[in-house]
C-alpha cells in the first residue's frame, strides 16, 4: 500500500504532495537525479524479468547439454516466482523472478528509458523537491494525507 501526504523541503521550504510506496498492481519507481515518479504495472515488470531469466536457463540447459525433452521449466505464483530446471524429479537449477530482489530490480531499471532530465529511473531512488531536488523532507503540519492500494 501507498501513501500520499504534504511534506516540506528542509531546503527550501516549499510544501508539496509526496507519493511513498507501491499499490497493489503497480510499483512506484523514481528518476535519481529530480525525483519525478512514474508508477509501473507489476506485471510488465514481471513479464521482462522472467523473459530475461528463462533465456538464462535455456543458455544453462545448452551449456551443460542437458537433453531438452528431459528438462521443464518449473514456476511458482505471478509475484515472487522462481523459475528452473527439473531432470529426472530433482531440481537441478532455479533462479528466482521475485520482482522485489534487487538484482531482477536492476535488469528491469536497466531496461528503461531515461527520465526526460537526463536521470535514471531507480527503485531506490529518494523522493525529491519538485522545486529545488532537496531530498530532505519533512511531514507538514496540515493538509491531506491518501492511502491508494
Amino acid at each position: 500500500m501507498g501513501i500520499e501526504r504534504p511534506v516540506i523541503c528542509k531546503k527550501c521550504g516549499h510544501k508539496f504532495q509526496c507519493r511513498n510506496g507501491c499499490s497493489f498492481c503497480s510499483m512506484q519507481i523514481r528518476c535519481d537525479k529530480c525525483g519525478k515518479d512514474k508508477f509501473i504495472d507489476r506485471y510488465q515488470i514481471l513479464d521482462k524479468v522472467r523473459q530475461t531469466r528463462e533465456k538464462e536457463l535455456l543458455a544453462f540447459i545448452k551449456s551443460e547439454k542437458l537433453d531438452r525433452k528431459g528438462s521443464i521449466l518449473i514456476s511458482t505464483d505471478d509475484t515472487n516466482s522462481t523459475i528452473g530446471i527439473k531432470l529426472d524429479g530433482m531440481v537441478i537449477k532455479k533462479i528466482s523472478t521475485d520482482i522485489c530482489s534487487k538484482r531482477n530490480q536492476k535488469l528491469f531499471e536497466d531496461s528503461l528509458r531515461k527520465c526526460k532530465c537526463g536521470g535514471q529511473l531507480k527503485w531506490d531512488a529518494p523522493a525529491r523537491c519538485p522545486k529545488c531536488h532537496g531530498t530532505k523532507l519533512k511531514a507538514a503540519n496540515s493538509g491531506i494525507e491518501v492511502c491508494y492500494d
